[in-house]
């Protein structure tokens, strides 16, 4: 058995190439080869080799971040189940079950995330031990879904200990750290503030040869407060967290990007585009939360909130500047806060 999971490790790395996937309107492209190689290492194909159960979780991510989030849990769910072989608490078969909750949580199932996410947390606890990332990761999950349940006490009792224990571990500018402590800063308020992790792991693109001293913005995460879904919400972060550096550009102040597809699938509502805002208190809504304090490598990390705005709006910035866009938003009573409510004019 050794033998043929080696020998199906060689054949991966040696015919790696594009294999098309089909989805319902359109195609997509993602590298899985074996197929094509399955008579050459006979046996070893069969579909009890940890070997083959690597690609579909990149895939289902590819799939979620493009929207299809069903056809991502489908494929998780396939792989979890494969995966159960293994045993229960085995790491792969728990790296699956963490993939599946983050789709069952996009979907709105929360009370499902939040008993797989328990159960993953409960066995890593006992495998892996109170304080190991993995396990903190998870701690993460559980209390992420137990906010979307409304268990607030649960959750913020949860995300102290998370962010004591991550802290300690893995030092305060860690990503998981920095998730830990959004999460618990943003327990119990009557909205939810989303947030990338990781973005400010990478300096902006470009920055350095733009700007004299580019300071403060060098590090950038981005953040939205909303009363619309999570899930639905969360999306504008797939568009926006690449778009840096798929466009060979950079994230400040006051600016602002236009919405590239259908309006209907625009994410927070109703809009056309977005501005990112510094101090997003300067428009109607309650006290923002303070995001500020945290660095990484030595560089301040700097949370932009994300505000979506139609497109003659952004208009306003491209003609007269953002800080006329934001004195014409706040005139017209317009929130930070995403919301059913709260759209767009």
């Amino acid at each position: 058995m050794a033998q043929a999971v080696r020998s199906a490790r060689r054949l991966r790395r040696k015919h790696w190439r594009p294999a098309r996937v089909s989805l319902p309107g359109e195609e997509l492209f993602y590298s899985d080869a074996w197929p094509a190689r399955r008579s050459r290492a006979g046996r070893c194909w069969a579909p009890t080799i940890p070997t083959l159960w690597l690609p579909p979780v990149p895939l289902a991510i590819d799939l979620r971040d493009l929207g299809h989030v069903q056809a991502a849990r489908d494929l998780n769910q396939d792989t979890l189940d494969r995966r159960r072989v293994l045993g229960p608490d085995h790491p792969d078969t728990l790296d699956s079950a963490h993939n599946l909750a983050i789709d069952l949580r996009l979907l709105g199932d929360a009370q499902a995330a939040r008993d797989l996410n328990q159960d993953i947390l409960d066995r890593r606890r006992r495998i892996l031990g109170e304080d190991h990332p993995d396990t903190l990761r998870s701690a993460n999950d559980l209390a992420a879904d137990l906010r979307e349940l409304g268990e607030i006490p649960a959750a913020r009792d949860l995300d102290q200990d998370t962010l004591d224990r991550c802290r300690r571990v893995l030092g305060a500018d860690h990503p998981d750290t920095l998730a830990s402590a959004s999460g618990l800063a943003v327990g119990g308020r009557p909205y939810t503030v989303l947030s990338t992790v990781g973005m400010s792991c990478q300096g902006m693109p470009v920055i350095e040869q733009l700007l004299d001293d580019p300071g403060g913005y060098v590090r950038i995460e981005l953040a939205v407060a909303t009363t619309l879904p999570s899930a639905q919400a969360a999306r504008v972060f797939s568009w926006l967290a690449p778009y840096p550096w798929h466009d060979v550009t950079w994230f400040g102040l006051g600016h602002s990007v236009c919405w590239d597809d259908e309006a209907s699938a625009f994410p927070l509502g109703v809009g056309e585009a977005v501005v990112l805002l510094g101090s997003p208190g300067v428009l109607a809504g309650p006290e923002p939360p303070d995001l500020s304090g945290f660095t990484f490598a030595g560089d301040p990390v700097r949370w932009l909130w994300v505000v979506p705005i139609l497109e003659r709006e952004r208009q306003i910035a491209m003609d007269e500047g953002s800080g006329s866009l934001v004195s014409w938003l706040a005139e017209e009573g317009r929130s930070w806060i995403a919301g059913p409510g709260d759209r767009a004019r």
